[in-house]
């Protein structure tokens, strides 16, 4: 992990029942570092996707900023501890706004001055 990553999780409804994914994200290179697979959304399942993140950098992990949403997951004891004990330093966003949202995506280029946000923009051709 670069200096920067992104925790979060969602669910996936499955014939068997509902799986819970979490994964932290690296933002500099985009990649998945970690991530947990659960029946239940709780602070052991983030803890998982931090343990494995922390394995995948071979424990060099220390000075990171972690960003994620105000889920319970992420205020629980168990990952605040965590997180100080690695030297990682939380981040959490306001209620109501998600992690990625405000993230450039991958290979995106800013849009030129004065064009709006997912309006296309044509570019002159060369003959």
């Amino acid at each position: 992990m670069n200096q920067r990553g992104f925790g979060d999780g969602t669910e996936i409804d499955t014939a068997e029942g509902t799986l819970q994914p979490a994964s932290v994200l690296d933002v500099g290179s985009r990649r998945i570092l970690g991530f947990a697979l659960s029946e239940h959304h709780d602070a052991e399942l983030a803890y998982g996707s931090l343990a494995m993140t922390v394995a995948v950098r071979g424990g060099q992990i220390a000075g990171v900023i972690m960003h994620t949403d105000r889920g319970s997951e992420y205020t629980a004891t168990l990952f605040r501890a965590a997180c100080a004990r690695l030297g990682i330093t939380q981040s959490m966003a306001r209620p109501g706004s998600a992690p990625g949202r405000h993230t450039p995506r991958a290979g995106r280029k800013p849009a030129p001055p004065g064009a709006r946000r997912g309006t296309p923009t044509r570019t002159a051709r060369s003959p």
